[in-house]
């Protein structure tokens, strides 16, 4: 793996993912496919659907 792709990978972590204090990953939703380095198609196919539409649905019906 050549430098320019290490520095994007580690880039994407540090600018779309959180750590909580309980050590879980929150990811910017719409940034799921930079850091998977794929189309944001795959990235929704990988994590099994549309992300935005199910967040939605959670936030609306605590």
């Amino acid at each position: 793996m050549n430098e320019t792709t290490k520095n994007s990978i580690s880039n994407a972590w540090e600018e779309y993912a959180v750590f909580d204090d309980f050590g879980r990953v929150w990811i910017i939703s719409d940034k799921i496919h930079v850091l998977l380095r794929t189309s944001k198609e795959n990235a929704k196919y990988i994590v099994g659907g549309d992300i935005e539409s199910y967040y939605r649905f959670k936030c609306n019906f605590k």
